[in-house]
């Protein structure tokens, strides 16, 4: 009979996993980080069914490591979070949080699988279609004792820019202010109090 390790280690790599389509929400550009390198965040918004296909592959992958594991199973925080409205009312879809790691750039790729680079200032608009190959780390440490999603890549389904994404729509308010005009006229008319 063999013996279980005594001591369990800090982080254990689970495997890697790629999800169902789901819509993107809050999707961060590629920006620098304090160790120069490209670091991306990203949400996937999963529908109940796709969400219960994903939590099963992920407690495969923890039963499969189980005698690694910094903790028990039941222990672990997983990385979802429940999906609500703007009223704040559960919607019946779940979040994954992914992220990168420190020093790693993710792979961008178009729906026909041909990888791209985004540039600095690509953003994807939220509840676009994309999905995320995602490594699965179990870790502890003195403030969390979960699974993390680290984010590897990212394939657009059905995206566009976030330059695309006007929260205002086609609407023109009447107005001289063009974006790039110096502003000359300032006043402190209260009249006027847009804000109110």
């Amino acid at each position: 009979m063999a013996l279980k390790p005594t001591t369990k280690t800090a982080a254990v790599k689970l495997g890697q996993e790629v999800t169902p389509v789901g819509s993107a929400l809050f999707v961060s550009a590629p920006r620098p980080s304090q160790f120069d390198a490209t670091k991306i965040e990203a949400g996937l918004i999963l529908s109940a069914e796709d969400y219960a296909i994903l939590l099963a592959r992920i407690n495969v992958l923890l039963k499969e490591h189980e005698a690694e594991l910094p903790a028990p199973i039941s222990q672990l925080k997983l990385p979802f979070k429940e999906a609500t409205d703007a009223e704040g009312n559960p919607t019946g879809e779940m979040i994954l949080k992914s992220k990168t790691g420190v020093r790693f750039a993710p792979k961008f790729f178009d729906a026909n699988g041909k990888a791209f680079n985004p540039g600095p200032d690509f953003q994807v608009a939220n509840r676009s279609k994309i999905r995320l190959a995602v490594s699965f780390e179990a870790m502890k440490t003195s403030m969390f004792t979960g699974v993390v999603a680290r984010l590897n890549g990212i394939k657009m389904i059905n995206a566009s820019p976030w330059t695309s994404a006007n929260p205002f729509g086609d609407t023109q308010d009447d107005g001289d202010y063009t974006y790039g005009d110096a502003v000359t006229n300032v006043t402190t008319d209260d009249t006027d109090d847009w804000a109110s």
